[in-house]
């Protein structure tokens, strides 16, 4: 069941407004390996399909936000957005793009 505006505990889906929201801001359904290979960060519990990429079980995000420090996403942070926010990127993209999918994922995170 999607909820809008709706902030769910760690093994359930991260819904706004029938979107789901990894912790990091990403809007899972945006990205083109949703439903086809990756199920979200949510229902994966961190482990979404482009992490062992970079060589880890679980995105570093997710680790820190769910996993460490209890949070629901990064925006409940204080040090957002942080160093590791910033330093993991996706390769393909330009430093304009990237710092585009920084603000477009903050104010997704803002407004949840």
């Amino acid at each position: 069941m999607k909820r809008r505006n709706t902030v769910m505990r760690k093994g359930e889906d991260y819904m706004t407004e029938n979107k789901e929201i990894a912790p990091c801001g990403v809007v899972c359904k945006e990205c083109d390996e949703f439903e086809r290979s990756c199920g979200g960060c949510n229902s994966l519990e961190g482990k979404a399909a482009w992490v062992p990429v970079i060589g880890k079980e679980v995105c570093p995000l997710y680790d820190c936000s769910v996993n460490g420090h209890k949070y629901k996403s990064c925006g409940e942070c204080s040090e957002l957005p942080c160093q590791m926010f910033r330093e993991l990127r996706d390769p393909a993209m330009t430093d304009e793009e990237f710092e585009k999918s920084i603000q477009d994922r903050l104010k997704v995170l803002r407004e949840c």
